[in-house]
């Protein structure tokens, strides 16, 4: 537990501190490199963009008093956005991320043998794949975009320039590409020279509608669940001198649960700046479940006090396919950077539970196909390099209580004499019956996901 509460908080200051520290500074226009037809070049930051004008920050004048340039878009041959690498920052983000994952996965997978040394082998080797792929995706989102003004026909112009004005330090004094007054389009006629509608002027590039993530998380909960003691029962099968039952038998049952996995995968539709809706598959790891019986009985003819054991391994899978709708509470921006935003979500869907049932001594193995619900709330993080990737961090509660059905198993059993040395035995062939359990496959869980935009 000290090692989920280590990690918890290190996620916890990753999701806040790093990216607001990465992130707090005053809005700076982009940098920019404006090449004119005859050749020369401008170098600064981009002020504001007009329909007919681009306003630049000479690089020289950055930081004292210089002149601000202010070039006709007709004397502009191409712009060049010079975007400063994320590499570093991606590098940093992507390795302490599958640090603190694989820490704690090599912490689970030790199994209390050598522990520090597979936690901090797991850290190592977790968070130089994290770190390798956070450097990629940083790379890609700094890479510089050039814009080309000259010989492009007016409504590409126009859109290029709606682009470039979501780059600009002021905003409020770009406007999107001016649409043309109606007197100056162009007009269709149809039929005996009916005016039809004008020519829409074009759109500014749409903002990415459609998200696919995929996420890894680690269990908070233990590794090992224990259950009660619950009731079953045991008889006879067969003609015997003595009672042949039903007798009251003890049982109890554990299980475990593996803590690291990476089954998960959402595909989300955003539909305004606050909702999205999404389809999850989930897919975690199996869990290995046991039930233990201790049959006792008091013969009648001796009145000696008799005992056997009967076991039941159970292998469970499951499969959850849930629809959600994801909220987000804030505007991106609030925390002075407009790549930034927190999540709320909520799904539910049905869940495909497989059940392996492996019965002890007999091996008469079998398997149940059963269908239940399940239903997922989550609170994320995300912070983008640039509109289309992302690496996120969440935290999440999911519910997901299949029903193993009772099962009745029969086998040959040695029945032990109390007291006595296991050479003083009867056989007798046996009916067991475990009772319908619950076991809990959700809980708790926290980790990263990388996210892509289109």
């Amino acid at each position: 537990m000290v090692h989920k509460t280590v990690a918890v908080a290190m996620i916890f200051w990753l999701c806040l501190g790093l990216p607001a520290a990465l992130s707090a500074k005053e809005r700076r226009g982009a940098n920019v490199v404006i090449t004119r037809l005859d050749g020369q070049r401008l170098t600064g930051e981009l002020i504001a963009v007009t329909s007919d004008s681009v306003v630049v920050l000479c690089a020289a004048a950055i930081g004292a008093r210089g002149s601000v340039a202010s070039v006709d878009i007709k004397a502009v041959h191409s712009i060049k956005v010079v975007r400063k690498s994320r590499a570093a920052a991606g590098a940093a983000l992507g390795f302490l991320s599958g640090a603190v994952a694989g820490g704690l996965w090599g912490h689970h997978e030790a199994g209390g043998e050598d522990e520090e040394l597979s936690t901090v082998v797991g850290a190592l080797f977790i968070g130089a794949v994290g770190g390798f792929v956070g450097l990629v995706v940083g790379a890609a989102a700094g890479s510089d975009d050039e814009i080309t003004i000259s010989g492009e026909p007016e409504p590409a112009v126009r859109s290029s320039l709606a682009k470039l004005a979501r780059l600009a330090r002021e905003r409020g004094a770009v406007a999107p590409p001016e649409r043309a007054q109606v007197a100056a389009q162009p007009i269709r006629e149809t039929g005996a020279g009916a005016a039809a509608r004008p020519e829409a002027a074009p759109r500014a590039p749409k903002t990415p509608r459609f998200k696919l993530t995929w996420s890894a998380m680690v269990n908070l909960g233990s590794n090992w669940l224990y259950g009660t003691s619950t009731g079953g029962a045991f008889r006879f099968i067969g003609d015997y001198s003595d009672a042949t039952g039903p007798f009251p038998a003890d049982l109890w049952s554990y299980g475990s649960r593996s803590q690291f996995f990476l089954g998960c995968v959402d595909f989300a539709y955003k539909w305004n700046r606050h909702f999205s809706s999404e389809i999850e598959l989930y897919a975690p790891g199996s869990r290995d479940h046991y039930a233990l019986g201790e049959l006792r009985f008091t013969s009648d003819l001796d009145g000696q006090d008799y005992y056997s054991s009967y076991s039941l391994s159970e292998t469970i899978r499951s499969t959850s396919v849930l629809a959600g709708l994801n909220y987000r509470p804030f505007p991106s921006g609030f925390l002075r950077h407009q790549n930034q935003a927190f999540e709320l979500g909520i799904a539910a869907g049905p869940a495909f539970v497989r059940i392996a049932e492996d019965p002890f001594p007999t091996g008469q193995s079998l398997t149940i196909n059963r269908t239940t619900l399940t239903v997922r709330a989550r609170a994320a993080y995300d912070f983008y390099f640039g509109r289309a990737v992302s690496i996120g961090f969440f935290g999440e509660y999911r519910w997901l209580k299949p029903h193993i059905p009772e099962y009745t198993g029969t086998a040959d059993l040695n029945f032990y004499q109390e007291g006595s040395s296991y050479s003083v035995y009867i056989n007798r062939t046996t009916s067991v019956t475990f009772p319908g359990r619950t076991f809990d496959m959700g809980g708790f869980a926290c980790g990263m996901r990388l996210g892509l935009a289109f």
